[in-house]
């Protein structure tokens, strides 16, 4: 940009380059990259004092607000001090939603530094930052960024840890730009109460709406605690909703995780095995499966016939794919119901090898596959009668 070029050009010309920045504070440009640049600069050329008074020269207030988030954003650790983390909770307790104007491009990112001063930096300007309005704290509330190790150490420097909770769920993973991955699970470490504030207010809704993408996030929590306790206590939070749906959701979503990490592959395992829950919880696990998945749904599926269900409940399961596309025409119906036939045999097959204990779900399924068989005739004389 030209405006950038020509502080470049000015930067040997210590007076000149100032001049040009008390300028810039003032005008109407608004590119924020040119004044982290300028700011940057400041802090290596000028004192501390310096460039707040020419913050503070700045008439238009909003943009004097921006200028010090800037400024406060940009504060390198060697001016990290009391006085510098006095300035800030100051700065922030006089912030308000109209100070910040149409400069509202906020994060918590540049509080976690301050905790080198003060451990509770973070925690304090929080609780600051919470006493406000919700506009105000929906513009403050979220990570552009926040690595595993900085979120432990946000977590450990968290007297009031329900705070943190509050502030996470209603804001930090309501934010669709969040890149706070750990923060759950470091959080859970300390307060394991936050997995039910969190199933119910973050994943239930956005189960609802088909829009629970941070897959990445639950395994972390998953893969370093106890998965098996933390899933059973999802699957029986939804339940508790008497919403068949959002349970099936749910277990179209696990088939997600089950591709990214075996712990959940092992939950699913125990969750069938133990037979301590209703068979109807099992048909919708199972049903979930196999929308999502079918190779999965046999794998589960044989797992199933193991613990010898009621014969009647069994009954109840769809053998056959419950979520397909055929193509009309004759290739794509005989490659349909033929994929179909040779899972339902192999299944057949693989029973066969239990023993005559399983004589029952074996009858079951070859009943399924003369069906099959009698759908794709059926098909193809539709197809040639030009019925379609």
């Amino acid at each position: 940009m030209v405006v950038q070029i020509i502080l470049d050009n000015l930067k040997d010309n210590t007076d000149e380059y100032l001049s040009g920045i008390e300028f810039l504070f003032s005008s109407k440009i608004s590119v924020s990259s040119i004044f982290y640049a300028i700011i940057n600069y400041l802090h290596t050329v000028s004192s501390t004092s310096k460039i707040i008074q020419m913050l503070d020269k700045v008439k238009n207030e909003n943009r004097k607000d921006w200028l010090y988030y800037i400024y406060f954003d940009s504060l390198p650790k060697k001016n990290l001090n009391f006085q510098t983390y006095d300035l800030l909770t100051k700065y922030l307790k006089n912030e308000t939603v109209k100070s910040i104007g149409d400069y509202s491009n906020r994060s918590l990112d540049f509080l976690y530094k301050f905790n080198t001063v003060n451990t509770h930096a973070f925690e304090e300007c929080c609780k600051i930052i919470s006493s406000k309005e919700e506009e105000f704290k929906r513009i403050y509330f979220h990570f552009s960024s926040l690595d595993e190790k900085q979120s432990e150490s946000i977590v450990d420097s968290f007297d009031d840890i329900k705070l943190l909770i509050d502030i996470f769920i209603n804001y930090i993973d309501n934010d669709q730009y969040d890149m706070s991955n750990y923060l759950l699970e470091k959080i859970y470490k300390k307060d394991q109460s936050i997995l039910t504030s969190y199933v119910n207010k973050i994943l239930i809704p956005k189960l609802k709406k088909f829009q629970f993408h941070n897959e990445d996030q639950l395994l972390l929590l998953l893969k370093n605690n106890n998965s098996i306790e933390i899933l059973n206590k999802i699957w029986n939070i939804i339940c508790q909703k008497n919403d068949n749906f959002l349970l099936i959701n749910w277990s179209e979503e696990l088939v997600n995780l089950v591709e990214k990490d075996d712990c959940v592959d092992n939950w699913i395992k125990s969750f069938i095995k133990k037979g301590n829950y209703d068979s109807r919880e099992i048909h919708i696990l199972l049903e979930g499966i196999n929308i999502k998945n079918i190779k999965l749904f046999y794998k589960y599926l044989k797992e199933y016939i193991q613990t010898k269900p009621d014969i009647k409940e069994f009954d109840k399961i769809q053998l056959f794919p419950m979520s397909y596309s055929i193509p009309m025409n004759e290739k794509g119906i005989k490659k349909f119901y033929v994929a179909n036939i040779e899972s339902l045999k192999a299944l057949s097959e693989w029973i066969v090898s239990l023993g005559l204990d399983y004589f029952e779900y074996k009858n079951k399924v070859d009943i399924c596959i003369k069906g099959e068989r009698d759908m794709l005739k059926e098909e193809l004389g539709k197809l040639r009668a030009n019925i379609y």
